[in-house]
């Protein structure tokens, strides 16, 4: 029999993981609706500099494909920042460094995430 107190510990961390989940299935569509935007532009555009690579990879990864999203979104978003074509706007260049930080805070948290798991099944 569980102890009142263990049982409401439990409870009590439900609505976090819940909470967790969906901030992040909510950061995974933003970072899939700021890709889908960046390859828009690129396609619209066509610079010299967007090579058939970049938009299969592109393409791939929004198909559910074997290449990361966030892998072909930063790879997009570093051309574009290293060109700074002038149809890349402030706005456009807003959103994409949103997406770029959040990644950022995930990589960090990661190798942290994976240190507990380990720590857990010794």
């Amino acid at each position: 029999m569980l102890s009142k107190r263990s049982h409401e510990g439990d409870a009590g961390t439900l609505p976090q993981r819940v909470d967790a989940i969906s901030d992040r299935e909510k950061r995974e569509t933003q970072l899939e609706t700021s890709l889908t935007a960046l390859y828009s532009l690129l396609e619209t555009y066509s610079p010299q500099w967007y090579t058939r690579a970049h938009k299969e990879r592109a393409e791939l990864a929004l198909k559910d494909g074997p290449q990361p999203l966030a892998d072909v979104f930063i790879e997009l978003h570093d051309l574009l920042e290293a060109y700074a074509p002038s149809w890349y706007t402030p706005e456009q260049h807003k959103r994409a460094e949103a997406v770029m930080q959040w990644l950022k805070s995930v990589k960090r948290s990661a190798p942290k995430a994976k240190l507990a798991r380990r720590a857990g099944r010794s």
